[in-house]
């Protein structure tokens, strides 16, 4: 068989890696440490792991202490319960028996298959060093799973190996050519409807494995001696997992990866998060995190009366800084008050008002963004210790209410739309933060003050009347200049018959 690496010099620009971070050890991704490449090992040639394998990896990509993967609450997922299921293959333990999912296992096989031929592992193997990981990846799921030690570990190698090799074919990082045991290994890439759908299913909540099994098993293809020996590229210049899956799930956001991602992610969705609010707390920061919620193993404790039931339920009190994102008005209205529309330049959920222009990162509305801010908010709602992305969608609902807001805020750049008309538009925002609950201070909070305060003040409105009704063409200004003068004649006319009758 030939199995051989591409390099990858060339995507670090679109990857937007900080300089240096693809020489980083596999062992200590993103530590900035590194250790020698290993060399030959006789015994991998017999497919058996070498020692290092078993105790090199996740020095940083620890397993979380506390749940961190969950069923989305019934509240949240009423609105749009598709938006939460996996459409076409089951990554996890929490979908893995949905029957219209079953055709996709004899794909994971291939997959896996695949991963042992690069790696050289064994099944056993392989098998056996992912059974050390089990109690780690049950610990990250608030359920309690039926299935068995040796069930549950070959769920996560199964699907564990599906992510690495889908991701790694994605980017042509790797080929696998001549004695392959299946004709066609990766039926999955390659076809545009089946990989995308599976990118799509990859960014669900309920469909997520634990983030420190995918870094552990990328490790096993980094150090893999075959490719030392049947390539020039050695493990050490391929990009530490944070950078390959932050490239990867760049596809379906069209967000740029920020320079220093976090070492403490718990799973692709929580990467996403990451990705679209850089400025987000992260676990270890105080506030309310989920750890005393998820004292029990199932998510079915969770309080539904906190929730709430519509999101008009949950305006905050008048003391309450939230209270000025729910009083912000629609875009139309704040165009008449004379506030204009502009592209902000920084995080994906930066908001700023400044001297009458607000300002928003533009918006890519396209194929699967609901289901994204969905499972984004769903997380956020059970897992995490602020509410900045509840915050931002909130925001975003009061600004558009009718179609003629999404128009205006095309015009302006702040959303591009891919498909779709401006109504699909406006509903996606009207009802995507619903029975989410918001409370506290929140970043952007300020910035909705300062277009509260503007909003209310008259003066912006008759100014904006003025250069609506009279200023908006140089026909109309031409008429108010000719009028204008002829009454400034007219006056001097008539002071000076005035003092000429005197």
């Amino acid at each position: 068989m030939n199995v051989g690496f591409h390099k990858t010099t060339h995507l670090n620009a679109e990857w937007n890696c900080p300089e240096g971070s693809s020489k980083q050890s596999a062992g200590h991704v993103g530590s900035g440490q590194t250790t020698h490449n290993p060399g030959p090992n006789p015994d991998r040639a017999k497919k058996k792991p070498c020692a290092s394998m078993d105790s090199g990896y996740g020095k940083v990509f620890l397993p979380s202490s506390y749940p961190c993967i969950s069923r989305v609450h019934l509240n949240l997922r009423e609105e749009n319960p598709k938006a939460f299921t996996p459409c076409l293959i089951s990554i996890g333990p929490l979908h893995r028996g949905n029957e219209e999912l079953q055709s996709m296992e004899k794909h994971k096989s291939s997959y896996l298959r695949t991963f042992l031929h690069v790696t050289t592992l064994g099944f056993d193997d392989c098998f056996n060093l992912v059974r050390k990981w089990e109690a780690d990846a049950r610990r990250c799921y608030a359920e309690t799973f039926k299935q068995k030690n040796g069930e549950f570990a070959k769920i996560i190698l199964e699907d564990g190996c599906f992510v690495v090799v889908f991701i790694l074919v994605y980017f042509n990082l790797f080929s696998v050519e001549g004695d392959h045991p299946d004709p066609d290994p990766h039926p999955l890439n390659g076809q545009k409807y089946w990989t995308w759908q599976v990118m799509m299913d990859m960014t669900l909540l309920e469909n997520q494995l634990p983030f420190f099994v995918i870094d552990r098993l990328y490790w096993f293809v980094r150090c893999s001696n075959s490719f030392n020996a049947k390539s020039n590229t050695e493990w050490k210049d391929f990009p530490p997992t944070r950078e390959l899956v932050s490239a990867f799930l760049k596809k379906v956001t069209d967000v740029n990866i920020p320079p220093n991602i976090p070492e403490n992610v718990d799973h692709f969705v929580d990467l996403l998060r990451f990705l679209y609010n850089p400025k987000s707390k992260r676990k270890e920061s105080t506030g309310n995190d989920c750890r005393e919620i998820f004292s029990t193993p199932s998510a079915s404790h969770l309080d539904v009366e906190s929730m709430g039931n519509d999101s008009t339920e949950n305006v905050s009190t008048p003391g309450n800084d939230c209270s000025e994102i729910f009083s912000t008005r629609s875009a139309t209205h704040l165009h008449a008050a004379g506030v204009k529309f502009d592209r902000a330049t920084g995080s994906p959920m930066d908001i700023e008002f400044i001297k009458g222009v607000l300002k928003i990162h533009p918006i890519l509305i396209q194929e699967g963004t609901e289901i994204i801010f969905r499972n984004l908010l769903a997380f956020e709602q059970l897992h995490c210790p602020d509410e900045s992305i509840t915050a931002y969608l909130c925001f975003l609902d009061k600004l558009i209410d009718t179609p003629s807001d999404v128009d205006l805020l095309k015009e302006a750049g702040v959303i591009r739309s891919i498909g779709g008309s401006n109504e699909d538009v406006c509903k996606l925002f009207n009802n995507i933060w619903r029975n989410a609950n918001l409370t506290g201070r929140q970043r952007i909070s300020g910035a909705c003050k300062d277009l509260n305060g503007y909003y209310k003040a008259p003066w912006h409105k008759w100014k904006a009347t003025l250069k609506r009704e009279y200023l908006s063409t140089p026909w109309k200004v031409m008429g108010i200049t000719v009028g204008f003068s002829l009454l400034v004649l007219t006056f001097i006319q008539a002071v000076c018959s005035i003092l000429t009758a005197d």
